[in-house]
């Protein structure tokens, strides 16, 4: 199923020679029209010259041009959210985000609690290390009551092409089961990597599953990763992204969450 919402602006913006993730998030967009209004006006001298046998008359015609401008100027407000407290829980692809905090301050987000781990899904779990639900677990626990950002399934996906007995459906479901009716940006998951279940098609399989989950989870919210992500913003494994990845990552996921959850 393709019911992803795709940010539209967002891709646009990706493909332009002249954008940069500092002007994403916040940037405003001023619109000139101008209109012109010509008259002519039209004069004519007339002179004459008479001797005893000859008269001639001489006409000559000049014409004048004014212009008046208006301009009209539109201003369209930088991009803000209704969301002033944000918890985030990821994967590896959500570690060293460093921009991420103040791309989301940007755009009206007060409070920020990030919590990323490698290898983490949110079923397995890694050893003594919580897996994504026990993390959501714990924040509902502490009274949280705001927006939640979640940078999962990478290995979700690839736990199940490996055969693991939790399909995607349910993890999903497992999720959105502990954070209940709060506002939830889940961005996908991309991969441009050849290692065995961590291909592009298993990729796709969480994102055709989370895309299905719009339908149970009218607060869900996934943001289309796989449709604006560049093969040069991978390093060399073709699933995490590089330093300049990163900036995009999180400029984008910023302007994501103010068009999900605007002001």
């Amino acid at each position: 199923m393709a019911v992803v919402v795709a940010l539209v602006a967002l891709a646009t913006a990706c493909g332009g020679e002249s954008a940069s993730p500092a002007t994403l998030a916040t940037a405003a967009v001023t619109t000139t029209t101008s209109t012109s209004t010509t008259v002519a006006a039209t004069t004519t001298t007339s002179s004459a010259t008479t001797t005893s046998t000859t008269t001639s008359t001489t006409s000559t015609t000049s014409t004048s041009t004014s212009t008046t401008s208006t301009s009209t100027t539109t201003t369209v407000p930088a991009l803000r959210t209704s969301c002033r407290q944000v918890v985030q829980i990821g994967d590896s692809t959500g570690l060293d985000l460093d921009a991420l905090p103040g791309y989301l301050a940007d755009v009206g987000v007060d409070a920020f609690y990030p919590d990323n781990a490698g290898g983490r899904s949110i079923v397995e779990r890694l050893g003594d290390d919580p897996n994504a639900a026990d993390v959501a677990e714990g924040v509902r626990a502490n009274g949280f009551g705001g927006c939640w950002v979640l940078l999962l399934g990478t290995n979700d996906a690839a736990n199940v092409a490996a055969g693991a007995n939790v399909g995607l459906d349910e993890r999903i479901d497992r999720m959105m089961a502990v954070i209940g009716g709060d506002p939830v940006l889940w961005v996908n998951v991309a991969s441009i990597s050849a290692i065995q279940h961590y291909t592009p098609a298993d990729m796709d399989a969480f994102n055709d599953a989370l895309a299905r989950a719009t339908f149970r989870y009218p607060n869900l919210r996934p943001y289309d990763w796989s449709a604006v992500v560049r093969p040069e913003w991978f390093v060399a494994d073709g699933v995490h992204p590089n330093a300049e990845g990163r900036v995009w990552r999180a400029a984008l996921i910023a302007q994501a969450l103010a068009r999900a959850f605007p002001a």
